[in-house]
């Protein structure tokens, strides 16, 4: 979802990046890119998107893309193709912190950009950051920007400085850190989110509520592989206690759920139904 507007950007299988514009409920914009897409975000600023793939070419890794979505022509900013396999997930450094773009892979590594003023067309990287020992599926960096954090399929939590790319092992320095908004399936933030039925694999997609007036969103969405779209209350800390609302809509698995910039709305994207679904909250 864009940062301060309601428009919604999109990708698919079908390797057609897609903008959306939510109270209209129309297509706005498209660009067709070589692969099929796997993972978009809204830079902070609402001008940029990155784009994560689910493949590459043979003799190439799988890549990523920055898009220069502020004017009708849409211009390729960046293409990178380090990581060796699908692109899972990407995150931009929060406004204010160092211009960053982080992008996760099932290859078991975070590749880490350098975004600050003219970056070359081929991407700036400055670490790889390894240690997962499974596919990474979600990151998020804390709320200063400073550490960068890895959910992998293998219910793995791992982090990391920003600063230097070295792993933080002693977990308890980072009992207090403020993180920014919460998209990550793992954490003692959302234990409660875990039905006592669900696999590690039937939880897809979680996000934070966006908040008002200062402070921290207090609801949580969940998308799972059972057609549901869920709303709980965050934080959830206490294990299969949380209560969920339940809405049904998708006929196959939900697989990623994102709030509107100013939480008037919930989007949920299907798998096999092809569908966007907008929820009025």
């Amino acid at each position: 979802t864009h940062p301060t507007e309601g428009k919604v950007a999109s990708g698919g299988d079908d390797g057609i990046l897609r903008i959306w514009d939510v109270e209209g409920k129309t297509h706005v914009q498209a660009m067709q890119q070589p692969h099929p897409i796997r993972c978009v975000t809204f830079h902070p600023e609402g001008n940029k998107i990155a784009i994560g793939f689910k493949s590459g070419s043979a003799r190439d890794g799988v890549p990523v893309r920055v898009v220069d979505v502020s004017s009708e022509e849409w211009a390729l900013e960046m293409h990178a193709s380090d990581a060796m396999h699908c692109v899972s997930c990407l995150k931009w450094s929060p406004a204010g912190a160092q211009q960053l773009l982080a992008a996760a892979s099932w290859d078991q590594k975070v590749y880490v950009y350098d975004m600050a003023g003219e970056v070359p067309l081929e991407g700036r990287l400055l670490y790889q950051l390894t240690g997962n020992t499974a596919a990474i599926e979600h990151i998020l960096f804390s709320a200063d920007g400073d550490i960068l954090m890895s959910n992998s399929k293998d219910a793995q939590m791992l982090y990391w400085e920003v600063e230097t790319g070295a792993r933080i092992t002693k977990t308890s320095s980072l009992r207090d850190v403020q993180w920014s908004q919460w998209t990550a399936v793992l954490g003692w933030q959302v234990m409660g989110i875990w039905d006592a039925e669900y696999d590690l694999t039937d939880v897809n997609m979680v996000c934070q509520s966006h908040g008002k007036e200062g402070k921290p969103g207090d609801v949580i969405a969940l998308a799972d592989d059972y057609g549901m779209t869920k709303l709980l209350r965050f934080p959830c800390p206490v294990p299969f206690a949380a209560t969920a609302a339940q809405y049904r809509g998708h006929t196959s698995h939900v697989t990623n759920v994102r709030f509107l910039h100013d939480d008037s709305f919930l989007l949920s994207a299907g798998g096999g139904d092809t569908g966007i679904f907008q929820w009025s909250v």
